[in-house]
């Protein structure tokens, strides 16, 4: 029964200290509530500002909660009162005012994806920059040569070319770092790539790996030089870490809307395994490509041999261009067509230059 001064109600009592339900008399107005059982004495009286309401959840039932521990079934006449005077779940109320539609809860749902692909496809991928740059040079060791540990293991083998050989492609090396990554040490390594074959790949710590069969396969120290001018702007760029980063963030953010803590704590023992299997993304290649291909285009060099070696490697050897455990590469038909239209735009550039200082 509800009126203007309170509301009285028969409902389910539960004393808090066993099982055992009871049925009693509820009286409550704007200040106090009153149990009284079936025989009229009064087994609890309290104030209603000390009594709070249990959330709506669905077509549960509710209940008004005392500050002794003890519960009572609210019926369903008198939800709106207490919801009203206790006004302790206004947001639950929404929430529970979606859940009893339909198309409510399908247009939720969609703004959820809606956020979650936002914030995946750009969110993710700006603060993945901005903590590569900020991350200290003993955790790109730590996580490169881990990862450096498990190639070795599963892949490489010791390089065997020729001493002469090694000592002109890293002088090659270490005149290309002086303008990729003066500010970090890089270093170039040789190994036997073996079923692995022609292969070169960038570490976030600087280091920089080629095998015995791709420097074989090169017909010049030119070629060469495009691929170490590739791997050096992955370097440059921290690509190899903001792609880790990038998809720890993903994985970080499923497994909070899952509700898996126990994936989150064995994350970072994972950040190796993930920096081998995960590979550049197509835009962070066009823009080692682009950066490599500016090196020399300001130099006034010709692009044909990084363009060549990539060309050769697709054809040969039936692989995605310059292909690395690293890298997923786009279509090599694309890749050298973007390559041509940087140098185009490039030229363009430079032509237009020229006529403004005529």
């Amino acid at each position: 029964m509800v009126n203007s001064a309170g509301v009285e109600f028969q409902g389910i009592y539960f004393d808090g200290r066993s099982s055992l339900a009871q049925e009693v008399v509820c009286t409550l107005d704007h200040e106090q509530v009153a149990i009284r059982n079936l025989s009229g004495a009064i087994l609890l009286q309290v104030a209603l500002a000390r009594c709070s309401l249990t959330p709506p959840l669905g077509s549960s039932r509710r209940f008004l909660k005392f500050p002794g521990g003890e519960r009572l079934q609210v019926e369903e006449a008198t939800v709106t009162f207490l919801d009203e005077h206790l006004r302790s779940h206004p947001g639950l109320q929404f929430v529970h005012l979606v859940e009893s539609h339909w198309r409510l809860v399908a247009a939720s749902m969609a703004g959820l994806i809606l956020c979650v692909w936002a914030f995946m496809a750009f969110a993710i991928p700006q603060l993945a920059e901005k903590v590569a740059l900020a991350t200290p040079p003993g955790l790109m060791n730590s996580i490169s040569d881990d990862a450096m540990e498990f190639l070795d293991r599963r892949f490489f083998a010791a390089s065997e070319l020729a001493p002469g050989r090694q000592g002109e492609v890293q002088n090659l090396f270490r005149a290309l770092c002086g303008d990729f990554a003066p500010a970090q040490g890089c270093t170039l390594v040789f190994r036997k790539g073996g079923a692995v074959g022609a292969n070169a790949f960038a570490l976030p710590s600087g280091l920089v790996v080629i095998t015995d069969e791709l420097v074989e396969f090169a017909l010049s120290n030119e070629e060469v030089e495009g691929v170490l001018a590739h791997e050096l702007a992955h370097v440059k760029a921290r690509h190899g870490l903001r792609r880790v980063i990038q998809q720890a963030g993903v994985f970080m953010l499923i497994s909070t809307l899952l509700g898996d803590v126990a994936s989150l704590t064995s994350l970072g023992s994972t950040l190796p395994m993930m920096l081998v299997e995960s590979g550049y993304s197509r835009q962070f290649e066009r823009e080692a490509d682009e950066h490599a291909c500016g090196y020399f285009l300001v130099r006034g060099r010709s692009l044909e041999p990084f363009k060549e070696v990539l060309q050769r490697l697709t054809r040969d050897h039936h692989l995605p261009a310059l292909a690395s455990f690293l890298a997923s590469h786009p279509d090599p038909v694309k890749r050298l067509n973007s390559i041509e239209e940087f140098e185009r735009s490039y030229r363009r550039q430079q032509g237009g230059e020229l006529e403004d200082g005529i």
